[in-house]
């Protein structure tokens, strides 16, 4: 076979690929639902994905967990040094454990099983997502704009005024 031909399957072949794929997508959206709303923990599946997050980007269940967004996510990723192409399955079990470990403080109040617990010494922590206090505002030298007042509409103008 040369590169870049898909194989030829025949339609029931097909039709059982299609079953499969979504099966694994409706485990899936089931899971990150649970994990939106808090019945399953996200540190649980990363350190023993099943099966069907096992060819799964990493990306997709971190935008699952409750707070995470995409700049939390790369950010998250960045500081572990793992890539945002890879998948659960292709993750080292020293990968799974840090970025478990990455995960607690969005997990304050629910710490991770003791079963599935690691050490996490040797994780360094991220980086604030925000400023611990505003930045200071520079002294202008200008004095503050007077408040809006509003004004009466002038009376219109004619250039023909002929009265």
């Amino acid at each position: 076979m040369s590169a870049g031909v898909p194989p030829v399957r025949s339609h029931a072949q097909r039709a059982e690929a299609l079953g499969k794929a979504n099966a694994v997508r409706v485990l899936r959206a089931t899971d990150k639902q649970q994990i939106t709303a808090r019945q399953l923990d996200a540190r649980t599946l990363l350190l023993d994905p099943p099966d069907h997050w096992c060819r799964a980007k990493v990306v997709e269940l971190l935008l699952a967990v409750p707070a995470i967004g995409r700049t939390k996510t790369e950010r998250v990723l960045d500081t572990l040094a793992i890539s945002p192409a890879k998948t659960m399955g292709g993750m080292t079990a020293d990968q799974r454990r840090r970025l478990a470990a990455a995960l607690d403080p969005f997990y304050a109040t629910r710490p991770l099983l003791a079963s599935a617990a690691t050490s996490t010494a040797d994780v360094p922590p991220l980086p604030s997502p925000l400023p611990t206090s505003p930045p200071p505002v520079a002294a202008t030298s200008q004095p503050s704009p007077a408040p809006h007042q509003p004004q009466a509409p002038a009376a219109p103008t004619y250039d023909n005024d002929l009265i």
